[in-house]
């Protein structure tokens, strides 16, 4: 591969403004790391889609500019792919959803609190990815980050 120079670099104009016009998805925006995106995303221009399950969040999401937010379960792939449907193509998308919590301590627990922490940390990763994928690949400027977190 090619080494490129300063001249194959296109210049930043305004590096406040470095979204401005794109379109952003985040899933678990209404609250903590998510809400943060979502307002940083905004102030940097972007227009964000947020997937939410919180529907007081979501009603507060919508009352702010360039936001459009929608109440929805990540873990149902039918939720996400009407969702996915509904959203204009993305050129940023950002996995956020997760819970580091357990239902119960590891020594009560068993295979369905395992499944619901695998449901909610890295199934809906891949629901969410694979619903848009194609058309961040077709569009050709798309990029996607998922946040992981370990307690």
């Amino acid at each position: 591969m090619p080494s490129l120079s300063r001249a194959d670099v296109p210049s930043i104009d305004n590096w406040n403004r470095l979204l401005d016009g794109r379109t952003a998805v985040v899933t678990g925006g209404g609250a903590g790391i998510g809400r943060a995106i979502v307002e940083l995303f905004v102030a940097h221009g972007a227009n964000v889609h947020v997937a939410e399950i919180d529907t007081a969040l979501v009603s507060d999401l919508n009352t702010m500019d360039r936001v459009t937010a929608q109440s929805i379960d990540v873990r149902e792939p039918a939720q996400v792919a009407t969702f996915a449907h509904a959203t204009p193509t993305p050129e940023v998308l950002v996995n956020n959803v997760g819970d580091y919590r357990p239902s119960v301590r590891f020594a009560e627990s068993g295979p369905e609190s395992w499944q619901a922490m695998y449901e909610i940390n890295l199934l809906h990763l891949f629901t969410v990815t694979h619903a848009f994928l194609p058309r961040l690949i077709d569009s050709g400027k798309g990029t996607s980050r998922s946040r992981c977190q370990a307690q």
